[in-house]
């Protein structure tokens, strides 16, 4: 009885514990009030919870409870419009460091392979059965005993102080600050160019692009990806995040020319020569734009594309199996190659991919 008790609590404080926190899943939808910059005559009238954050943020390790973070947030959310700029960018960098301390986890490799599944079953499907919901609940109940005293706390956390258990993809999860964090509580005090950028990578980052090889989103957001990012590029030539926001459209043009290994762009056999259908679409629809570089490419591709599908049938078998090495030229002519990641340093480079900004990462 005692152990039915323990699951039955357990159970209960897991289902609170992963309810999206609704205020923070959500952008805020009034207008963004205008960057100040503040100069320091005001640091006299700041509340005296201002002064603290920078050793209240220091202070977070991974050992820190989730009480310590609310503290920080709250101050960070009430202090971050009084402060000059300046401040505002050193308690932003900080912010990303305090996190990352409070996320690690601990332990050895046997419990990190726990973690891994209960973390990666704490969540239904959404065709799931009610004998499948039931079996997951069980696995958890019995994963439960065996995670650390700190992972059991990560567990209750979730969807609360922007702490996200978020998919990485091939079955695998990963802990992260949910990219909300600095879509509410810095970019509205930060410059229009960094502003705009952190809330479309917010955006962006909300949920995979591509899994196990393949695309996950549609063909037509691939298309509003690039356009976006080379509108900013034009727009803010000179932004703090110009390189960052260069690889992006890059990015998301290499997929829209090349597709991915799951995903791809063409399709060809013996027989005939295909395109994805919502990937000719797309094309199609930049070519019509007229104050875009990618309209050129697009035109260009589909002209390329058309001349390959009428001289298929005469191509001997011998020039169809190698086919690719056109298809590699034709993409060295559009020059939309995948870019390497943005160098952040000696043997690091900038991850676009998780968060509302690039931050730098080994390898």
């Amino acid at each position: 009885m005692a152990y039915l008790r323990f699951i039955g609590v357990f159970l209960a404080l897991v289902a609170t514990a992963c309810q999206p926190n609704q205020q923070q899943s959500q952008v805020a939808s009034h207008p963004a009030p205008q960057a100040s910059a503040n100069t320091g005559s005001q640091k006299a009238h700041l509340p005296p919870q201002c002064d603290n954050i920078p050793l209240q943020m220091s202070a977070i390790t991974a050992n820190s409870d989730l009480q310590s973070l609310t503290v920080v947030n709250v101050a960070l959310k009430r202090c971050v419009p009084l402060v000059n700029m300046d401040t505002r960018k050193l308690w932003l960098e900080a912010s990303w460091d305090m996190y990352q301390r409070f996320l690690k986890l601990g332990g050895n490799s046997k419990t990190a392979m726990v973690w891994d599944e209960f973390s990666g079953i704490l969540e239904g499907y959404p065709d799931e059965s009610s004998d499948d919901k039931q079996a997951r609940l069980q696995r958890q109940a019995e994963l439960w005993p065996r995670l650390t005293p700190r992972m059991q706390q990560m567990s209750l956390w979730l969807g609360k102080e922007y702490i996200d258990n978020y998919y990485i993809g091939e079955g695998e999860m990963a802990l992260r600050r949910h990219p909300h964090f600095i879509t509410e509580i810095f970019a509205p005090y930060l410059p229009e160019d960094e502003q705009v950028f952190s809330r479309q990578l917010a955006k962006e980052n909300t949920a995979l692009t591509t899994n196990d090889a393949a695309l996950v989103i549609p063909w037509s957001e691939v298309s509003n990806r690039a356009l976006f990012w080379e509108r900013y590029m034009k727009r803010y030539p000179d932004s703090t995040h110009a390189k960052q926001a260069n690889f992006l459209l890059q990015w998301y043009q290499a997929i829209l020319f090349q597709g991915l290994d799951n995903t791809p762009v063409l399709e060809f056999d013996d027989k005939q020569l295909n395109i994805s259908a919502d990937a000719m679409a797309v094309h199609q629809a930049l070519s019509a734009k007229t104050d875009s570089q990618l309209a050129a490419k697009s035109t260009d591709f589909i002209q390329w594309l058309q001349l390959q599908q009428q001289h298929w049938p005469q191509l001997t078998p011998a020039e169809r199996a190698d086919f690719g090495k056109q298809v590699q030229l034709e993409h060295k002519k559009l020059k939309v190659a995948f870019p390497e990641p943005v160098s952040a340093g000696k043997n690091s480079h900038y991850d676009c991919f998780t968060d509302a900004l690039c931050h730098a990462t080994k390898g």
